[in-house]
């Protein structure tokens, strides 16, 4: 990105000139979109605009390889605010996006190092391992707060005393007598 040169012609011939205009560079936005076709292909699309200066580089890569497979490109074009723009395609099959990972590789003068961006993924159900992670977490999960309810149980009882005894408690004949006979204060209605 040096200085740019510009030349003015003049009407009259000592009134000529030359000078220098450094215009500085301004670094692309780089995003890359994914489409399905009605082939049944995926389509993804690499855009970056609002550059200066012109040239650009825009490849891309496969699993972090470089690959020429565009399948179709606009060219560099002009903007009105004297930025540019340019459009790169790469159409791979579903079982290409399944096997590996795609990324837009962008070069400019206003980048110190090519910059990466990965295509999105296709959306649909989640991948064998993060469904398995997701289940182990909630077993985990789950674990640890019937572990919390026990010992929660257990220090609400309170400790227990060595020699402790529980009351007795009446057997069922005698409750049965009592609910039968009426006389038990604590029964109200008809008994089964």
């Amino acid at each position: 990105a040096g200085p740019y040169l510009l030349s003015v012609t003049c009407s009259q011939p000592l009134a000529c000139a030359s000078c220098t205009v450094c215009l500085p560079p301004v670094s692309p936005e780089v995003s890359v979109s994914r489409r399905d076709t009605p082939d049944g292909s995926v389509t993804l699309s690499c855009c970056a605009r609002g550059f200066h200066p012109r040239p650009i580089h825009v490849s891309w890569v496969r699993d972090g390889e470089d690959i020429l497979a565009e399948k179709d490109s606009s060219g560099i074009l002009s903007n009105a605010d004297d930025t540019y723009y340019t459009q790169s395609s790469l159409e791979i099959s579903p079982q290409q996006e399944d096997r590996h990972r795609y990324a837009c590789r962008v070069e400019h003068s206003s980048l110190g190092e090519p910059t990466l961006v990965w295509a999105p993924g296709k959306k649909g159900p989640l991948p064998p391992g993060v469904l398995a992670a997701i289940v182990l977490a909630v077993l985990v999960l789950t674990g640890a707060v019937g572990a919390g309810v026990v010992l929660c149980r257990r220090k609400s009882a309170g400790p227990v005393k060595p020699g402790y005894t529980p009351a007795a408690t009446k057997s069922r004949e005698d409750s049965a007598s009592s609910s039968s006979s009426g006389t038990d204060p604590r029964s109200v209605g008809p008994q089964c």
